[in-house]
């Protein structure tokens, strides 16, 4: 049995198209009342234990998750979100009036470096970013 597990386990070397991860949290889109149920501040700790204990990253949306216990994070800051609205605000008040809804343009990533060496995963939080904002910018 031990050969087995040690067989699933991956090298540190592990490149992103290996990794299986739980994107939690990716149906809150679809319906918020649903994601409550699965997961709320009683349940979440018990749902990144066990994809911790199964070796599943966590990639969720919010730094507290992280705190929690999630490997990342990817998410706007307020700041980052405020600097957007400022720039479509500028844009509507010089008489631009076509504006429509937008996803956020910036965005930070939050590394838990304890579940990543955990799990045998060399990343680096400012490679990382910096990867996704270069392949964010591709058409």
């Amino acid at each position: 049995m031990k050969d087995k597990q040690r067989q699933n386990r991956q090298s540190p070397h592990t490149t992103v198209y290996q990794i299986h991860a739980a994107f939690a949290f990716d149906s809150c889109i679809k319906s918020k009342l649903r994601l409550t149920k699965v997961y709320n501040g009683s349940t979440i700790s018990n749902v990144l234990l066990a994809t911790y204990r199964a070796r599943v990253p966590v990639i969720a949306f919010s730094p507290a998750y992280v705190r929690a216990g999630a490997l990342m994070s990817l998410h706007s800051t307020p700041r980052q979100i405020g600097i957007q609205a400022f720039a479509i605000a500028k844009t509507h008040l010089t008489g631009n009036t076509g504006i429509s809804l937008q996803y956020p343009t910036d965005f930070t990533v939050v590394l838990n470096e304890q579940v990543a060496r955990s799990l045998d995963l060399v990343l680096d939080e400012r490679s990382l970013t910096e990867r996704l904002k270069r392949s964010e910018r591709r058409p």
